[in-house]
């Protein structure tokens, strides 16, 4: 994906790497799914006719098929991830068995938010986000950023979505670390801030907070600039779990920054 939206030509010896390599069955989980939809639309090829070693597979409709989606063991994190993958593409509808829409899925998500309490409380960083486990001790950057920007990107227009995401960008700003990043344990890490920056990325209102505005009167430096500065000469990211995934997500980031100006197109969108 990262390599997609930078403008790199995947030639053929690459697409067959990835489809030979490439594990999905309709017995897969959504979030396989849902990642196999978006990976394969960055690589130029169709999700709704993947070719398995045994058949051809629609994986949009085997994702709307899929009653894990809204089912007890799911988490957040899995639900934001197909709500994207689903709006990725104008030309994705629910299939006739399907198991859920696009509309009940996002009000779903949007009720697994934190409750705001009250902002003026001291423990108000703890409230409006979202939780990988959906236990409110556990509410974090991350998960709170993926959320918005799936919530954004379903286009629901409800009123429980838009509190949802009004309130979710309050938890991103009151999470804002001084130097600008953004950190899961507190430290600001190149990862947690570009899903900050796609998040921020998807609304012309907070669009100006990954580079001009600041989030809250604290922050010294901008969420771009702190970002930027993992980059390594070598390209790679400084303090990466893992070095693809590392430099993946900060290069699907600067894309949905693009040049510096709003885009109504999200970054996880192929049409």
């Amino acid at each position: 994906m990262g390599l997609k939206k930078q403008g790199y030509k995947f030639t053929a010896a690459d697409k067959k790497l990835v489809t030979d390599n490439l594990v999905i069955t309709k017995k897969s989980t959504p979030a396989q799914l849902a990642n196999a939809i978006i990976g394969l639309q960055a690589l130029g090829l169709n999700p709704k006719a993947y070719k398995t070693s045994n058949e051809k597979l629609n994986l949009v409709s085997t994702l709307y098929k899929s009653k894990a989606v809204l089912g007890k063991s799911a988490t957040v994190n899995e639900q934001a991830q197909v709500l994207v993958a689903l709006k990725s593409n104008k030309n994705f509808k629910a299939s006739k068995n399907a198991k859920f829409t696009v509309k009940k899925l996002s009000k779903n998500v949007a009720k697994q938010q934190v409750k705001v309490a009250n902002k003026k409380n001291k423990n108000y960083k703890n409230n409006g986000g979202w939780a990988y486990d959906g236990k409110a001790a556990d509410v974090d950057v991350d998960t709170t950023a993926m959320t918005l920007n799936a919530l954004k990107m379903s286009k629901n227009k409800s009123k429980i979505v838009k509190n949802a995401i009004n309130n979710g960008q309050d938890f991103l700003k009151a999470n804002v670390n001084k130097d600008g990043g953004f950190g899961v344990a507190g430290a600001s890490n190149a990862n947690t801030n570009a899903e900050v920056i796609i998040a921020l990325s998807n609304s012309k209102k907070t669009f100006k907070n990954i580079n001009v505005k600041k989030l809250n009167e604290k922050q010294e430096s901008s969420t771009l600039q702190n970002t930027l500065s993992f980059v390594k000469k070598d390209g790679s990211i400084k303090g990466a779990y893992d070095a693809s995934l590392g430099a993946g997500q900060v290069l699907v980031s600067l894309s949905a920054y693009g040049n510096g100006k709003y885009a109504s197109k999200t970054v996880y969108q192929f049409n």
